[in-house]
């Protein structure tokens, strides 16, 4: 089958000259037709990475004006390398997310130009990365380009080291070829949802998870700060906390994304939410941190809303067992038996970790305010894993703290995967295998290999999950049925949810 007339026409030019038409737009005619090439225009190198004639080392600028006289090779290699070094500069300061290049390290020369804010189009901006990345991988030595002259149309002396003339078109347009596979890989999903994606930190992770982009089906029903989220996988649902004024407080979605209803009563500022599912029924679990009449409480819900329990002195701010106070409570874990977990004091002047009975009478209570073991600065989250360990997240500490959920004794502590930024929520995914932390400041998820029974060691990142910059996520929580995690992000006042790659 013959080749359309451009392209017959493209086969009948050097390697030079198609790639000039390339760059330039505009497709040379075949000379002998009739019509005169466009000798006004100037003529660029296909080996200077920065179409200058100037910067092709050693070379004589190839231009159709006469009487201009060539620079030295050594000028015209120092006024190479600053251009190549204010290039540099520019692409530095083009603000693209680390993780898109990490991602695919060795593109990250032609990613980096082919995203950078040129007026270009498509396909110049294309060959332009593989012209730059071809002639940046083997910058000659000056001394090396001594004594040639006119060596760019192959017609000159060549060192005999140079052997025969290589043909470059063919390697950029393979080198294009590849840029534009990734841009339409990539563009599709990628640029689309520029802000909101997962990233690999490379170096040994493994990307786990990616963003369903479908849920929720209509976002606007978030009107609020949106604080926490909390699944009942057992019925398909999904609670969401959140802040404002003349709003609903708490809203409820199907587990595919579909808004189903919201209340408002007794709630005043969620910050955590916790469902629990028994033989007999279901409940939700509120900390309210308001310091109005429903303040400073821990309260139990019907699915539908309706108010069933009230712990701590609604409006009252306090450290007594007996009557039993809270100071903005954080976050509650409550298990099937009825025994829960109380981490109370988001700023308060409590910073404890309590365990209640079935009946909210104390069975053990530890911490206080300060760094050493057991003593806590703001303890924010709290699970519980199936081997008898209770996990808290010691937020200001930077540290989450592990005790014996029997007795309350410590068990140990990790540090080092918190230097960044301290642990805002704990949740365990629905085998166990792993730990969901959430970095609020930073914005990011890490995923921790969770230790082996009787043992908590040292913390490894196994992922991570970064997120936009001013996303914020505060609390999250994992629908044990499908593995994926609900993100509750207060600074882009949404919920989202990612779901295992497997």
């Amino acid at each position: 089958m013959a080749a359309p007339a451009v392209l017959r026409r493209l086969q009948r030019l050097s390697a030079a000259e198609r790639l000039e038409a390339r760059l330039s737009g505009a497709v040379r005619k075949e000379p002998g037709r009739g019509e005169a090439r466009q000798s006004e225009k100037k003529l660029h190198s296909p080996h200077c990475p920065l179409r200058c004639s100037y910067a092709c080392p050693g070379r004589t600028p190839m231009t159709s004006e006469s009487g201009r006289k060539a620079l030295s090779h050594l000028g015209r290699q120092q006024q190479c390398l600053n251009k190549m070094a204010e290039l540099r500069a520019r692409l530095e300061a083009f603000p693209a997310p680390e993780c898109l290049f990490k991602t695919l390290n060795p593109f990250m020369g032609f990613l980096r130009l082919f995203f950078a804010p040129q007026p270009l189009g498509g396909e110049q901006a294309l060959f332009r990365a593989a012209q730059c990345a071809e002639a940046s991988r083997r910058i000659p030595a000056p001394q090396a380009w001594a004594g040639r002259s006119r060596g760019c149309h192959g017609n000159a002396a060549r060192p005999a080291s140079m052997g025969r003339k290589q043909a470059v078109g063919p390697r950029l347009v393979m080198a294009g070829a590849l840029l534009t596979l990734l841009g339409l890989l990539w563009g599709s999903q990628m640029l689309k949802a520029f802000d909101y994606f997962s990233s690999w930190k490379g170096d040994g992770e493994q990307q786990m998870y990616k963003l369903d982009i479908s849920w929720p089906k209509i976002p606007e029903y978030f009107s609020g700060q949106t604080f926490c989220v909390a699944v009942d996988s057992l019925h398909g649902l999904v609670y969401v906390g959140q802040r404002g004024d003349d709003i609903p407080k708490v809203l409820v979605f199907s587990v595919e994304g579909y808004f189903l209803y919201s209340w408002n009563d007794t709630v005043e500022m969620p910050h955590g939410i916790f469902v629990l599912n028994t033989a007999t029924d279901s409940s939700v679990w509120i900390t309210d941190v308001g310091s109005g009449k429903y303040g400073h409480t821990v309260k139990q819900y019907s699915p539908s809303g309706k108010l069933l329990q009230v712990l701590g002195t609604p409006g009252n701010a306090g450290s007594s067992l007996n009557p039993l106070q809270f100071d903005q409570p954080a976050e509650i874990f409550v298990e099937e038996s009825g025994e829960m977990y109380i981490v109370d004091g988001d700023g308060g002047m409590n910073n404890r970790l309590l365990k209640l009975s079935q009946d909210y009478k104390e069975i053990w209570l530890s911490g206080e305010n300060g760094t050493g073991i057991g003593q806590f600065k703001i303890p924010h989250s709290v699970t519980v894993d199936p081997f008898g360990r209770v996990w808290v997240a010691d937020r200001d500490n930077r540290r989450i703290q592990v005790f014996d959920k029997v007795t309350g004794e410590w068990l140990g502590a990790w540090s080092s995967c918190f230097l960044e930024d301290g642990p805002y929520s704990v949740r365990f995914t629905g085998n166990y295998k792993y730990l969901i932390v959430a970095h609020l400041n930073i914005n990011r998820l890490a995923i921790l290999a969770a230790p082996p029974v009787g043992e908590i060691g040292d913390c490894a990142i196994v992922s991570t999950i970064q997120l936009a910059d001013e996303t914020k996520p505060h609390l999250v929580d994992v629908d044990v049925k499908s593995g994926a995690i609900y993100i509750a992000e207060i600074g882009a006042q949404q919920v989202q949810r990612f779901v295992p790659l497997s």
